[in-house]
């Protein structure tokens, strides 16, 4: 390819999003991504995310693709995948509500749609959840990692 954006044509069409069978064109945008669910409990977040064709990648929590307890591979079986994560580890922040009535989970979990190559088209979600429970005065304005 004489340009970058020929070489990202040329190359689409063979990672395909992660996704077999799917056609790029050369303006090609993704929009694989189908619904996302976020629970949390008092001591992990899960988030469970959709494609509209099975996804072979990865998702990870932003920065920690290197540790197993932070990645999930989607490998072309399914079109739904779920990564949980667990308090005190990969970015995972917790942080007691300002009024104390429970939990505020925050943590950026990376969508890549090839299992090795990081391309434009992956994203990244800023994922919130919270959890109802006691916080004592003493936790109000703390958060952990």
């Amino acid at each position: 390819p004489r340009n970058l954006q020929s070489f990202e044509t040329e190359f689409l069409q063979y990672i395909g999003f992660g996704c077999p069978g799917l056609k790029l064109g050369p303006n090609s945008k993704p929009s694989i991504r189908g619904a996302t669910d976020v629970s949390c409990t008092p001591n992990s977040l899960t988030v469970t995310i959709r494609t509209q064709k099975p996804m072979n990648g990865l998702i990870y929590a932003q920065q920690y693709s290197e540790d197993s307890k932070c990645v999930q591979v989607a490998s072309n079986e399914k079109r739904e995948t779920t990564l949980t994560l667990f308090e005190g580890t990969c970015g995972l922040q917790k942080t007691p509500s300002v009024n104390g009535d429970g939990y505020n989970w925050n943590v950026t979990v990376m969508l890549q749609f090839h299992p090795l190559v990081i391309t434009k088209v992956d994203q990244g979600l800023d994922i919130n959840c919270f959890t109802p429970a006691r916080v004592s005065q003493a936790e109000i304005g703390r958060s952990t990692i």
